[in-house]
């Protein structure tokens, strides 16, 4: 598929990468094939930086958001041997690290994005029959009553992300009931 900006830009928004930057924009369009497919994207951070990772039919992209000398990695699917995910049950935090041949490196960005970016990578990897470590953090929520956890402070900041169309109303009636031990 061949994308223009405001189609990229438009899919994007739709995947929850609000106010695409120009110049990250520029650099997808560069490096896509004339019929790649974006299926999942979103931002991340890696020491402190913005960038950009994206699964397409064919490959992870990671691109950081700089108009002028943007670094871009693409990985195919046959170089990945290990996808990690943590925090996947925090809204706000969490993480994905991608292991390929010839390296790795290591994304925050929340929870929920990064098991959907960890499942859309996992597709294409169980379709090309590939041996893949996976490992899913396991690690159990505390009991909302420890001292400092603000369990309405984090429902209200869970409204916000629907308020922005980040989360489902799944999402946030689940994590709801959760927070308030219902």
């Amino acid at each position: 598929m061949m994308y223009d900006q405001k189609t990229l830009r438009n899919l994007l928004s739709s995947m929850g990468v609000i106010a695409t930057p120009f110049g990250v924009l520029m650099n997808i369009l560069d490096v896509l094939d004339s019929n790649e497919i974006i299926e999942f994207a979103h931002r991340c951070k890696i020491d402190k930086k913005k960038w950009l990772l994206a699964c397409t039919d064919r490959r992870v992209l990671l691109l950081n958001e700089k108009l002028f000398n943007a670094k871009v990695k693409s990985i195919e699917f046959s170089k990945i041997s290990s996808v990690e995910t943590e925090g996947l049950r925090k809204i706000f935090k969490g993480g994905i690290k991608i292991q390929y041949s010839g390296g790795s490196f290591e994304c925050e960005m929340s929870g929920v994005y990064a098991a959907k970016m960890r499942d859309c990578i996992l597709g294409h990897l169980r379709t090309n029959d590939s041996t893949i470590n996976v490992v899913v953090d396991t690690t159990q929520n505390t009991q909302n009553t420890q001292i400092g956890n603000d369990p309405y402070g984090e429902i209200k900041k869970l409204k916000e992300l629907l308020d922005l169309g980040l989360v489902t109303m799944e999402e946030f009636d689940s994590k709801k009931k959760q927070l308030l031990d219902l």
